[in-house]
């Protein structure tokens, strides 16, 4: 091969090289502007933007949450950055089964309504031994409890869950919440609107009358046939 043949090849080959990469260059511009806003759009849509319209949602895929495993943490250390917090992006329940740690539980919540607005934060699992929620609110750090190791009162409008009302200010917020059990802990949480929990309360109470009514009436149905029967089997519902 002649010297010129000898150079042809290699600037053939050097001219491939060079349109490979710029046509991989090109491929990288086209699909980057795409994938950086799903990144970001991930990242912001953590946050739960409440609105005037809200009805009811599921949060779970909204929390972010870290252990504490000497349980002696508090609000503030919480958030002074010294524990990391993990994404949970499922919308179903975060399943921890049994745990003696101290679990955190961060909601952010981004308001652009323009004023303030008031909702319910209700923990669907009523099989908890001890919840503390934690609020910051203009005349300092609000705190509710709940759980079945409190007592019923403190429950929010004797609920069978565990509710705390919340009023979330203009702009950005933060709330926290930490829960301890000495059986399974399952992390479930919805929010409501005030009006629509008060109505599903009060559906609730009314499934729970009829089902009540129910029983008692079958009670006296069984209780009538024992009399006159008298076998005992009736006794039995």
């Amino acid at each position: 091969m002649t010297n010129v043949g000898i150079k042809d090849t290699i600037f053939y080959i050097m001219k491939m090289h060079v349109l490979i990469i710029i046509k991989l260059l090109l491929a990288v511009c086209l699909i980057l502007p795409g994938v950086i806003p799903l990144y970001a759009d991930e990242t912001v849509s953590r946050a739960f933007e409440i609105a005037e319209s809200l009805s009811t949602t599921e949060l779970n895929s909204r929390i972010t949450w870290t252990r504490d495993r000497e349980g002696k943490a508090d609000y503030w250390q919480i958030l002074s950055g010294g524990y990391s917090f993990t994404p949970y992006t499922k919308s179903g329940p975060l399943i921890l089964r049994y745990t003696k740690d101290s679990i955190w539980v961060k909601i952010d919540v981004q308001n652009n309504s323009g004023r303030e607005i008031e909702w319910i934060l209700e923990y669907r699992y009523p099989i908890i031994d001890d919840i503390e929620f934690y609020e910051m609110t203009p005349v300092g750090l609000k705190v509710q409890y709940g759980g079945d190791s409190r007592p019923g009162r403190v429950r929010y409008e004797k609920a069978r869950t565990f509710a705390f009302p919340v009023t979330s200010p203009q702009g950005e917020s933060t709330l926290l919440l930490r829960i301890r059990s000495e059986g399974s802990l399952n992390i479930n949480i919805n929010a409501w609107s005030t009006e629509r929990f008060s109505d599903f309360l009060r559906e609730d109470q009314l499934f729970q009358g009829i089902f009540l009514g129910i029983m008692l009436a079958l009670l006296v149905y069984n209780l009538f046939i024992y009399i006159y029967m008298r076998h005992r089997s009736y006794l039995y519902l």
